[in-house]
C-alpha cells in the first residue's frame, strides 16, 4: 500500500487464510471484513 501511496486508513486486514478455515470461520471474516469496509467507507476524515 506505501508503495503505491495508497492511505492505510482504507486498508482491511483479512487474518487467516481463507483457503483453510471452515465455511462458518470464513463467514465470520467475511462479516468483520464487511463491517469494516462499511466503517472505513462511511467515515469522514476532516484531518
Amino acid at each position: 500500500m506505501r508503495a503505491q501511496n495508497v492511505p492505510e486508513s482504507i486498508g482491511i486486514h483479512i487474518k487467516g487464510n481463507p483457503e483453510y478455515i471452515s465455511d462458518e470461520a470464513l463467514m465470520e471474516v467475511c462479516d468483520e471484513v464487511c463491517t469494516q469496509t462499511i466503517e472505513k467507507l462511511t467515515k469522514t476524515n476532516l484531518a
